[in-house]
C-alpha cells in the first residue's frame, strides 16, 4: 500500500481533503484493491468476495471470513479515527528523521503515548523504521 501526499502543500490541504471517514475509506479501498477486491487473510486470497448492504464490510466466498478495508493494516482494531491516521502520515512523511512525539500529539490531537504508537506504526509500514544489532552486545537499538 502507497500513500501519495506529495500533492498537498501543508496539513490544512491534507485535512480538507481527508475530511471523513468515508472519504477515507475510499480511497483506502481505492489503493489496496485497485482492480477487484480480494480476501486479505494469508493463506486465501480468494477474488470472489461479496459486500454487505453497509458497504463497510465484505465476506470472502472461499473461508467465510468477513474483512473491511482496515483488516490487515496498521489501522486494523484502531480506535482512531482514519482522518487521524492519514494527518499522522503526512506529517510523518514529510521528516526524514524522526518526528517530535510532542508535536505531534499537538499537531493531530492525541496523548504522546498514542501518538507514539502511531508514529512507530507508521514507520515501520513506511520503511523508516530499522533495528540495529550492537556488535558484541544482545541489545539493539532502534532507530525511530
Amino acid at each position: 500500500m502507497t500513500f501519495n501526499f506529495q500533492s498537498f502543500n501543508n496539513l490544512d490541504e491534507v485535512v480538507a481533503h481527508f475530511n471523513s471517514e468515508k472519504i477515507c475509506k475510499d480511497y483506502l479501498e481505492q489503493i489496496r484493491w485497485a482492480e477487484e477486491i480480494k480476501c486479505v487473510y494469508q493463506g486465501c486470497g480468494h477474488d470472489k468476495v461479496y459486500r454487505y448492504d453497509n458497504e463497510r464490510t465484505f465476506k470472502c466466498s472461499g473461508c467465510n471470513r468477513q474483512f473491511n478495508v482496515r483488516t490487515g493494516t496498521i489501522f486494523h482494531k484502531s480506535k482512531i479515527p482514519l482522518t487521524t491516521w492519514f494527518a499522522a502520515m503526512y506529517l510523518i512523511s514529510l521528516q526524514q528523521k524522526s518526528t517530535s512525539i510532542t508535536k505531534l500529539s499537538e499537531d493531530i490531537g492525541v496523548s504522546m503515548k498514542t501518538a507514539y504508537a502511531m508514529n512507530r506504526a507508521i514507520r515501520i509500514q513506511f520503511g523508516m523504521y530499522v533495528r540495529k544489532k550492537i556488535p558484541g552486545r544482545k541489545r539493539t537499538i532502534r532507530k525511530i
